[in-house]
């Protein structure tokens, strides 16, 4: 273990000297050096004036027009007709008399009143197309009030025509009354008008 401390005490000592000896040799041979002067080149500087007018950019350009806006299209409802124009047969052919019943359950005459009307739904292909028109349907009303036996007796387009029977079915009534019974009733008509609100 002592001999590796005197061999590497002894290795740096040796590498210490030596070093020196090289910086002594190279100061040595430096102060006989004469610097030798190079001829100085002159620099010019050139000023560049900015140009009058600036080049074109594109945050310059003015501003797009605005698009154009398209035309606001009318508004099409789902259909337009006329209030109930349901007109009632003639007079109706007298029944005969009934025995008299309890006042509790009896009825007062009248005729027959529409309670509940039902717009019909305007069919999506016509009402695209634009197709207008009108149908007249007639149909029965039973003692309850209900509506029965729908048929078409016009027509201006057949595609109306389906709208029209299911809208009438939707009916209500109050029945007529006769001698404080309510009878069912014929030949009711309605006409039922499809039209576009422009």
């Amino acid at each position: 273990m002592v001999a590796r401390y005197v061999q590497a005490g002894t290795a740096s000592t040796i590498t210490t000297v030596a070093i020196l000896w090289i910086m002594q040799a190279l100061v040595a041979l430096t102060n006989g050096y004469e610097p030798v002067e190079r001829p100085r080149v002159p620099i010019d500087w050139i000023r560049i004036s900015p140009p009058e007018d600036p080049p074109h950019s594109i945050l310059d350009d003015p501003p797009a027009p605005p698009l154009p806006v398209p035309p606001e299209t009318p508004r099409r409802t789902e259909l337009e007709i006329e209030p109930v124009d349901i007109k009632f047969p003639g007079q109706l052919a007298p029944l005969p008399p009934a025995a008299p019943k309890p006042a509790s359950l009896q009825f007062a005459d009248g005729p027959l009143v529409s309670l509940t009307y039902v717009r019909p739904v305007y069919p999506g292909g016509l009402l695209a197309r634009g197709v207008e028109g009108h149908v007249l349907v007639e149909f029965d009303v039973t003692a309850k009030g209900t509506v029965s036996n729908v048929r078409i007796i016009e027509s201006s387009h057949v595609g109306f025509e389906r709208a029209a029977v299911r809208a009438a079915e939707k009916f209500r009534f109050k029945p007529h009354v006769l001698n404080g019974e309510p009878v069912a009733s014929h030949g009711i008509r309605n006409l039922f008008r499809f039209e576009i609100d422009e």
